[in-house]
This record gives structure tokens, C-alpha cells and sequence, in this order.
């Protein structure tokens, strides 16, 4: 049904979905219900649907010139753990640039919806109907990565890209926002039940230029070496210690290998950078 919605929304003619202010107010200002799974799977994809039309059949100058003129911000999620930093965002609202509430925004949903799907995939309490809407919004979450991926990977959205890749990298500064940390927790403690998830997720990094080895570490199943310049000094290399990889189960055979490549990929566009290249050799 999703991909019904999606698909007529996108034979629609472009003239008939402007100007983009409606799209973009449904979007940042229909309350959030986190009552049930199922009216956050709706909103979700009343979400996924708008997103798709405003970033297909619009630019990103538009977008961000309405977004910074209706004044919206990315407050749709009440924070209820930190009042103050929630009304230090509403006086700063009009201060922020239009790119960081778009971004804030898409990584309030993929922080809150992955979340949620950890939770769900962990519960003891799960019948048949349950499985399906977990799975459900687990497929919702891929076409969110995936609609981001386009948007980056496509250089439609350079400036919320580059703020994206900003805000990752900053130091958890509320309750509310979801760390870089936390977020790679999460994801990869879907490894064994959601697989796809953790590679699009690893690929929307890496579009970011996000390469810390400690993550890659992780996901690759690298394990730790002593320096090489210690071996050297000393002559010989027998005394090297000898790590014997754990046997893998298949899920993580599939992200270790799927991260490989997509992680050589980004060696190959970034040839000017030495260092993921050296880590990655040695």
C-alpha cells in the first residue's frame, strides 16, 4: 500500500502539490501519537509520503527559503525529560538555520523509529500480528534510509547534508537528541535480526564522511593489532600476536561483507584522504 501511495504521488503533476508550504507544515506540525504502534506506523508514512514529494518535485533553495519563512521548526517530539533545553528551542527557533531543523528532523524520525523497533524486536511478548507490524515499521525505517541516501548521494541536498554531517558530530547537548553513540548502539544490535537496516545505515555514514575506526572496528569484526612499528623494532614479526576470528553467524557474515564493500567504495571516492585507505590496508 505504501509503495501504491508513493507511486501516485509521484504521477501527480508537480504543478498541483505547490507551493510547497502545506507539504511542509503536515510534516513538521502534525502531532506525534506514540499511543500505539500502529498511529506511529500511519504517521510514519504520512511522513515518508510528504518527504518523497517535497524532495523530488522541489529543490532544496525552496524548501529551505519556505521552511526559514513559515518559521517551522523541528519540535514535533515533546521533549518531556528536558524543559529547559525545549524552551531554550523555542526561543532560539527563529535563530536556527532552515537546514539544521530539516536535518534535526530526519534524525529525530530515524532516532525515535530505530528505537522503537529495538524495543519491539526485543520484547518477550510478540504474536503473529505483532511480528508483522514490527516488521512493517522496520520496512518504513529502510524507505527512510533509503529516501535519505537519494538525497545526499544525488547532491539535491548539500546544505542539510553538510549540517547532518555537523550535527553527528557534536557532543549530545539534550536528553532529547539522539547521540551519534546511541544511535550506532541501536543499530547494531539489529545486526541479527535486521541485517539491510545496519548496511543502509552504514552507508548513510559513510555519505556523511563519517569513518571512525572504532565503528568500522565493530562492524567489520577487525580485530585489535599491535603497532607494526613495535614488530619492526624488534626484528621479527613471530612474537606478533595471532588473533583467531570468531566463527560469524550469517547476519553478521552479510553486514560484514556488505560493510566491506561499501566501506572500499568510499576508500576509492575519497583517494585524497590517506588514512581510511592506510587503516584499511594495514
Amino acid at each position: 500500500a505504501l509503495d501504491v501511495l508513493h507511486h501516485l504521488l509521484g504521477t501527480v503533476a508537480p504543478s498541483s502539490l505547490r507551493p510547497v508550504d502545506i507539504p511542509l507544515k503536515a510534516l513538521l506540525l502534525v502531532p506525534y501519537d506514540q499511543v500505539s504502534i500502529v498511529s506511529m506506523q500511519r504517521w510514519l508514512a504520512m511522513a515518508l509520503a510528504l518527504l518523497g514529494v517535497l524532495t523530488t518535485q522541489s529543490k532544496e533553495e525552496t524548501i529551505l527559503s519556505r521552511l526559514q519563512e513559515l518559521g517551522l521548526t523541528s519540535d514535533l517530539f515533546i521533549c518531556v525529560l528536558d524543559p529547559q533545553h525545549t524552551k531554550e528551542d523555542a526561543l532560539n527557533a527563529n535563530m536556527t538555520p532552515p537546514e539544521e531543523v530539516l536535518a534535526r528532523f530526519l534524525l529525530q524520525i530515524v532516532g525515535f523509529t530505530v528505537t522503537t523497533v529495538q524495543s519491539l524486536r526485543f520484547s518477550k511478548s510478540i504474536d503473529v500480528s505483532g511480528v508483522q507490524s514490527h516488521d512493517f515499521l522496520a520496512q518504513e525505517l529502510s524507505r527512510l534510509l533509503l529516501s535519505m541516501t537519494h538525497m545526499f548521494k544525488s547532491g539535491a541536498f548539500r546544505k542539510v547534508g553538510v549540517m547532518m554531517a555537523s550535527l553527528i558530530s557534536r557532543p549530545q547537548q539534550s536528553k532529547c537528541w539522539f547521540a551519534l553513540d546511541h544511535l550506532n548502539e541501536v543499530f547494531h544490535s539489529l545486526i541479527q535480526t535486521d541485517p539491510v537496516l545496519v548496511l543502509q545505515w552504514c552507508q548513510l555514514l559513510l555519505l556523511l564522511n563519517y569513518d571512525s575506526t572504532d565503528w568500522w572496528m565493530r562492524i567489520l569484526h577487525t580485530p585489535k593489532k599491535p603497532p607494526l612499528s613495535k614488530s619492526m623494532s624488534s626484528g621479527s614479526l613471530d612474537h606478533l600476536e595471532t588473533n583467531l576470528e570468531p566463527e560469524l553467524s550469517t547476519a553478521e557474515e552479510v553486514v560484514k561483507q556488505g560493510a566491506l564493500v561499501l566501506f572500499c567504495d568510499y576508500v576509492c571516492e575519497n583517494e585524497a584522504d590517506a588514512e581510511p585507505l592506510s587503516w584499511l590496508v594495514v
